[in-house]
């Protein structure tokens, strides 16, 4: 493996990112060893590992197999996102406590626009850590594996595993009738154009899909970078805004008049309160 040196934009904590990729990402996808990120992407040539270090401020290292695995690594740690830009902009008190206590947390943005949509496809009405066993047994069963000094990694399934996996196999892993058809649909669509799209066309677009509701749909287009959308149905994000702002559960609405004062980038926002909310008002552990 060669090593690389990345720089990312100011202000990045990689320890806080990782504690909260660990709460809501497989862990034989995302994996977390000895304060790296340790992840294996499907590239051109199949799978490849790639293991990034922190090492001083937005200086990291990469050990990887190829630049294109390297440049994936650092596309799912949001190496590029204006965290400082962010802060300046924030005038919400409960926000501002929030990233005060976060400062550095990065939110995952997936390397493919098939992974974000899967994804959310498959935390459908079922709680955080339940969506996670079901992601945990997708991954093993249909990514790609690759074996590096005893360990075995996983890659995110493709597209192709998952269209030439049967409805049966799909329920197998834990996924409902309707869900599991809907997510083979959507690995035979041609999705290699969506994430460039502004965020309003993405929503449009998945929600043709049958199966893809507008939760899924502005879930996916966060989970592809585009920060601006803002899935107010979320219970989790009701149940956090409704502990920081209320005293009880949020309703839909309620998230929605309390993120006008959130600025632009709102799913970054919720994704923060959210992370504030889990660690008790304390950050995370």
């Amino acid at each position: 493996m060669m090593e690389l040196i990345a720089e990312s934009t100011p202000c990045y904590s990689l320890k806080l990112t990782l504690a909260m990729l660990s709460r809501y990402s497989p862990p034989a996808l995302d994996r977390v060893e000895d304060e790296a990120y340790v992840r294996a992407f499907l590239c051109r040539g199949g799978a490849e590992l790639t293991i990034v270090r922190q090492v001083r401020g937005s200086s990291f290292k990469i050990q990887c197999t190829s630049r294109s695995a390297a440049e994936l690594a650092a596309r799912t740690l949001s190496f590029t996102l204006d965290l400082e830009g962010f802060y300046r902009s924030i005038r919400d008190p409960v926000l501002k406590a929030a990233a005060s206590r976060l400062r550095g947390l990065r939110v995952k943005t997936s390397p493919t626009a098939f992974e974000a949509i899967a994804e959310s496809i498959v935390e459908q009405q079922i709680s955080l850590r339940a969506a996670v066993k079901v992601k945990e047994r997708l991954v093993k069963a249909l990514g790609e594996k690759l074996a590096y000094r005893g360990s075995v990694y996983y890659t995110f399934p493709s597209q192709e595993a998952v269209a030439a996996a049967s409805v049966g196999e799909l329920r197998g892993l834990g996924l409902p009738k309707r869900r599991a058809e809907c997510l083979k649909r959507v690995a035979e669509l041609q999705l290699e154009d969506l994430p460039g799209k502004p965020p309003d066309l993405i929503v449009s677009e998945l929600t043709e899909v049958k199966g893809v509701g507008e939760w899924t749909a502005k879930l996916a287009a966060a989970r592809m970078g585009r920060l601006t959308v803002l899935p107010a149905s979320d219970l989790g994000l009701r149940k956090a805004v409704g502990a920081l702002y209320l005293g009880r559960l949020a309703s839909r609405r309620e998230v929605e008049e309390i993120a006008e004062g959130w600025g632009s980038l709102k799913a970054l926002a919720a994704f923060y309160l959210i992370a504030y909310w889990m660690g008790g008002g304390h950050g995370l552990q």
